[in-house]
C-alpha cells in the first residue's frame, strides 16, 4: 500500500526526525511504500538553497553551526527518507490508500487550527485515517480541548497514542479503543540504530564524554551539575543545544545530523538531558542518563514521567544537581530490555492489524 505519514517533518529536532524515519522503516519492513506528508516547505529542497546557507556558513560566524546542522539533515532526508512532493495545504492526498498520524507531540492543542486539521488528517477520508503513538504532549487540557481530540480520534480507523495517561483521558469519550503504543524510536533495535550511526569527525576513536542536549533553556544550577560533572571525571562536554557559547563547553555539537546524533547517544558517558527522546535512546543503548525538567514546562512532564513508569527508571534517572561525585555514572537497565521488546511487539501488532483492518481496534 502507499501509506503517507503525517508527523513534525519540518525542524531539526533530533527526536523527531528520528521517530519520523523509524516508522518509515517498519512501514517498508512490512511491504509498503511510506512517505511523510509535507505541511510547508521550510526542507531545503534545492542545490540553490543548500550554496546560500554554505555561504551563509562563510560569512556569519553566528549561522555557521545553524548551518551545518541544516545541510546535516537535509542529508539525512535525502539518503534515507521519503517525502511527498505535495505540500499541504495546497496538494493533493486522495490517491494514498491510509494516513499514519504519528508520532510525537502531534495532537498538542497549542497548535493553531490549519495544523490541528492536518495532524488529524481532516483532508483525507475518515477510513484511510490511522493514529500511531500519537502525544497530547500534556494531561493539562480543557474540557472543550479534550472533546475537540476525542471527536476527531473517533473519526479515525484505529487509535494510539504514546502516554497512558492520554489514552485513559481519551477512552470514556471515544467509542475508539484507544490502544497505547510506545514511541517509533523503539521500533528499531539497538542494532538497527548503529547500522546508521556516523562517528563525527570532532570525535575521536574510543573517546567518553559527556552529552548534554538540553531543548529547553539551561537552569544555572543544572549547568553548574554539568561542569562539575565534567571536572569530576575529567571529560569534555560535548553539547548539542543552542545555549549561547560559555567557557569549558564545546559548540561543535549544535552542527551534527541525525547519524552523529545516534552515534553521540550510543556512546556517551553520561548523557545529561530535557529531551524525551535523549531518555528514549539513552534506554535502547542502555548508557548512564541524568534528566532535568524544562524551566516554565512542568506540564509537559507527564510524557517523561510516563516513559520513567514504564521502564521503572525513575529513582536514578531523574537528575539531582547535588548528587554526589559517585553515583554520576550510576545506571540500571535489568529489565528495560525486556520491557521494550514487549512494547514494540505489542505496537508493531497494533500497527499491523490497523493497516489490514482488524476490528479489534475500532
Amino acid at each position: 500500500m502507499r501509506i503517507g505519514i503525517v508527523t513534525f517533518a519540518e525542524s531539526m529536532n533530533y527526536g523527531q526526525r528520528l521517530q519520523n524515519f523509524a516508522l518509515e522503516q517498519t512501514l517498508i519492513s512490512f511491504g509498503h511504500k511510506p512517505e511523510t506528508i509535507m505541511k510547508h516547505s521550510r526542507i531545503l529542497t534545492s542545490p540553490k538553497q543548500i550554496l546560500l546557507l554554505k555561504l551563509n556558513i562563510l560569512l556569519k560566524r553566528g549561522l555557521y553551526n545553524t548551518g551545518r546542522r541544516a545541510i546535516s539533515f537535509d542529508r539525512f532526508r535525502r539518503k534515507r527518507m521519503h517525502f511527498s512532493k505535495d505540500i499541504y495545504p495546497n496538494g493533493s492526498f486522495s490517491d494514498y490508500d491510509l494516513v499514519v498520524c504519528g508520532s510525537d507531540q502531534i495532537w498538542n492543542t497549542s497548535n493553531d487550527q490549519l495544523e490541528r486539521s492536518f495532524y488529524f488528517a481532516q483532508f483525507i477520508a475518515p477510513e484511510k485515517r490511522i493514529a500511531f503513538s500519537a502525544s497530547l504532549g500534556t494531561n493539562d487540557l480543557t474540557p472543550d480541548q479534550l472533546r475537540y481530540v476525542a471527536e476527531k480520534a473517533d473519526e479515525m480507523k484505529a487509535v494510539s497514542v504514546r502516554e497512558r495517561s492520554s489514552a485513559q483521558l481519551l477512552q470514556p469519550l471515544c467509542r475508539n479503543k484507544i490502544e497505547t503504543t510506545i514511541d517509533p524510536v523503539f521500533l528499531l533495535t539497538s542494532s538497527q540504530w548503529l547500522s546508521i550511526a556516523h562517528k563525527p569527525t570532532f570525535v575521536a576513536k574510543g573517546e567518553k564524554y559527556i552529552l548534554t542536549y538540553f531543548l529547553g533553556d539551561l537552569p544555572p544550577q543544572t549547568e553548574a551539575y554539568v561542569k562539575r560533572v565534567s571536572e569530576e571525571l575529567g571529560l569534555r562536554v560535548i553539547r548539542l543545544h543552542g545555549v549561547i557559547f560559555k567557557e569549558g563547553f564545546s559548540d561543535l555539537g549544535f552542527g551534527v545530523g541525525p547519524e552523529e546524533f545516534v552515534y553521540l547517544m550510543a556512546n556517551s558517558a553520561l548523557t545529561i538531558t530535557d529531551s524525551f527522546h535523549a531518555v528514549a535512546f539513552s534506554c535502547i543503548f542502555q548508557r548512564p542518563l541524568r534528566w532535568f525538567s524544562r524551566m516554565h514546562r512542568s506540564a509537559t512532564n507527564i510524557r517523561i514521567e510516563n516513559l520513567f513508569s514504564l521502564f521503572s527508571i525513575a529513582d536514578w534517572a531523574i537528575g539531582n544537581s547535588e548528587e554526589p561525585a559517585e553515583h554520576f555514572l550510576f545506571c540500571d537497565y535489568e529489565s528495560v530490555d525486556e520491557v521494550i521488546e514487549r512494547e514494540r511487539r505489542h505496537a508493531l501488532n497494533y500497527l499491523q492489524n490497523a493497516l489490514k483492518g482488524d476490528d479489534d481496534h475500532a
